[in-house]
């Protein structure tokens, strides 16, 4: 609740003049970075509580121009700017500026260096947003260096990143002294500005760009009855930092909204006018009303699906569009966990909706692939392929939204050893977790997983094992199971079935749990899952080799180029891991011959199979030495920047 005697206002939100994206999903589909109308901003953050507020549009001034004349506004800017020794971009947010020094700014900031001494001449409150977000990849650590010696004001809290690197910034700024800047000043020949500037003020953004979160965070001042008395304590730093963090949930949904809007506005009519059947889907999930009816969604799907047979068009829908007809109506009337109620915030049932129907549809589509394949119709093959194309393209946002909230992770272990105060965060939590498809218990992969789990439990530690199966072997071990979307048979197997996992819900469920590394044991449909986990999540994968997949393949084909297939695989599947656990010596030579790297390689004994303590950590400390020499030398490329000299012509100024 807001205090009486505070005011507040979201330094970091975006409207519709923010038109060039960052994330790859909006640039793929060609879409702006942001719909949403400045007077719309102004409405939702003034019935959220702000006090004040303004739009900060990335190099435009358009949006706050807009609501000038509302009371209680400014105009911002998000300022991209750049480090020229390396081309590194930074954002830097300016509040409480006029057009004449809009205009300067937009003239200085090829180098930060240029524009801070302008910004500090001209006393502009100036905050560096997402501080230690790597924009284009080239943030180094003596950047960061430099970022806290020129500026003392920072976005602790931004409403659409994780919170992990708004924590560890935290910690930073928690354990600066005046020493220590002074060091930091006296190495890059830099001044330090103000008084105290190993004292650090903060801010809070919501970073919106798609309208659902704005004033998620934002910055508290004490009470202020005018604009310039609001920018006289933010220039005084008399403020801090409120609200929270966001998350890959939210930034999925915000990516979807804004690529909603987008296809809304050019693409989502048929020729007659009508709306098509995607569209009015997407615009029923993520269209927001002020007081949304539990179930709108699924209450809508059946006449609509209704609309469409009688009017004879089911015949005009596209593959996966009628596939989309089938599954919603499916879940509808059927779905025993109650699908039709969103429940929990508006990202989780979005997530939800988009995941049942996404797996829904891929396990169709799977199924359909394989029967057009085992019928030897290349015409329905290639229809079926490139319909899961279209199906992947609906859940890239997620890929997106995991990939970019972790990308940065080997960046923030390096800052996390080099500044002081900062190494219990460097450490790893030591969270791991097997991930398999289903294996019998009393075969050779069983008795390792439960002989490894089993030796963790006695060293201390804990190793869940995830999977994908109706009937989990949960004997003695903590199995989080997560029951298959479908299974499906294969003519070759000879009446083995098939799983299909529900992958976007476990690579969120291992982004939950903060896992550091998942063991891999099988590369099946839930090794796959893993590898993509692991991916988009930054996390260390160790492979385990138990797999008779080639031989087995020769058995049910006899065809060697079948077994030629399955050995390509397999190597390219383990050569994704950080470490595969071998069983044997005879093993390794074999995967060395088929041409998997032998650093990989981490050379087992019968012992793997007892349940000893001693085992487990022997095989952690094997581990431990195959990480290290693969990522020791990581630092260096964080860490030692060229001169401002030698590489000033790489700097590519971005079109306002």
């Amino acid at each position: 609740m807001q205090s009486e005697g505070t005011s507040r206002a979201d330094l970091h939100v975006h409207s519709k003049y923010s038109n060039r994206p960052s994330e790859w999903f909006l640039r793929r589909v060609g879409a702006p970075e942001c719909f949403v109308e400045p007077l719309e901003v102004h409405r939702q953050a003034t019935r959220k509580g702000m006090d004040f507020v303004t739009i900060a549009d990335h190099n435009c001034i358009r949006g706050a121009q807009e609501i000038a004349h509302l009371r209680g506004t400014f105009l911002s800017c998000e300022v991209t700017t750049y480090f020229p020794e390396n081309g590194c971009k930074v954002h830097c947010l300016v509040s409480g500026i006029d057009e004449t020094q809009f205009e300067m700014i937009q003239e200085l900031r090829a180098s930060i260096y240029d524009l801070q001494q302008y910004l500090v001449d001209e006393d502009i409150i100036c905050s560096i947003t997402h501080p230690l977000y790597r924009v284009n990849d080239r943030l180094l650590i003596d950047q960061v260096e430099k970022l806290l010696v020129m500026f003392n004001r920072f976005e602790a809290i931004n409403g659409s990143r994780d919170p992990r690197s708004a924590l560890m910034f935290r910690a930073l700024l928690d354990n600066l002294t005046q020493e220590h800047i002074e060091e930091m000043a006296s190495r890059h020949g830099l001044e330090p500005v103000g008084p105290h500037p190993w004292k650090k003020a903060t801010i809070g953004g919501s970073d919106d760009h798609s309208g659902i979160h704005i004033a998620s965070a934002h910055t508290v001042t004490p009470k202020a009855d005018t604009v310039d008395e609001f920018l006289a304590h933010l220039r005084a730093g008399r403020h801090e930092s409120a609200g929270h963090s966001g998350g890959s949930l939210l930034l999925a949904h915000s990516l979807y909204q804004i690529a909603y809007s987008y296809y809304k506005s050019r693409f989502l009519t048929t020729g007659t006018g009508k709306p098509s059947l995607i569209g009015e889907i997407l615009g029923q999930l993520l269209e927001r009303s002020e007081q949304r009816r539990p179930g709108k969604l699924m209450r809508f799907v059946p006449g609509f699906v209704v609309h469409f047979v009688r009017s004879r068009r089911m015949k005009q829908l596209s593959e996966v569009e009628r596939l989309i007809v089938d599954e919603m109506s499916t879940l509808v009337g059927f779905d025993e966990r109650g699908a039709s109620t969103p429940t929990g915030s508006d990202h989780r049932h979005v997530f939800e909706t988009v995941s049942r129907i996404a797996h829904l549809l891929g396990f169709n589509l799977l199924r359909r692939w394989e029967r057009h394949l085992s019928e030897g119709s290349v015409a329905g093959t290639l229809q079926a392929m490139m319909s899961m194309g279209t199906v992947a393209l609906g859940v890239a946002p997620y890929f997106a939204a995991f990939s970019t909230q972790h990308k940065d992770e080997g960046f923030l272990q390096a800052l996390a050893r080099h500044f002081p105060g900062l190494e219990p965060l460097a450490q790893p939590r030591g969270a791991r977790a097997w991930v398999t498809d289903a294996y019998a218990p009393d075969s050779s992969l069983g008795r390792l997983v439960r002989g490894l789990t089993q030796a963790a439990a006695k060293a201390g530690d804990r190793l869940p094992v995830i999977t994908s199966t109706k009937e989990p072997d949960s004997a003695e071990l903590v199995v989080c199971n997560f029951p298959p979307v479908g299974t499906f048979g294969v003519r070759e197997t000879e009446g083995e079935r098939v799983v299909f996992p529900p992958s976007l819900e476990i690579i969120e469920f291992i982004e939950n749990q903060q896992f550091d590394e998942l063991i891999v044991a099988t590369p099946g449909p839930m090794g796959l899952t893993a590898l993509a986990a692991g991916r988009l999540l930054n996390l260390r994968l160790t492979g385990v080799y138990s797999s008779d997949l080639p031989r087995m393949v020769m058995r049910l084909t006899r065809d060697e180029a079948m077994e030629r297939v399955a050995w390509r695989y397999l190597v390219w599947f383990y050569s994704q891991m950080d470490a595969v656990l071998v069983p044997n010596e005879h093993d390794c030579e074999t995967l060395i011959r088929e041409g998997l790297s032998a650093e990989k390689l981490v050379r087992l004994d019968d012992a793997m199979h007892t349940a000893k303590a001693s085992t487990w950590n022997h095989v952690l400390e094997q581990l431990g030495n195959v990480h290290l020499a693969r990522t020791a030398p990581d630092d260096q490329q964080y860490r030692q920047s060229p001169t401002r000299e030698s590489v000033s012509d790489l700097i590519v100024m971005d079109v306002a």
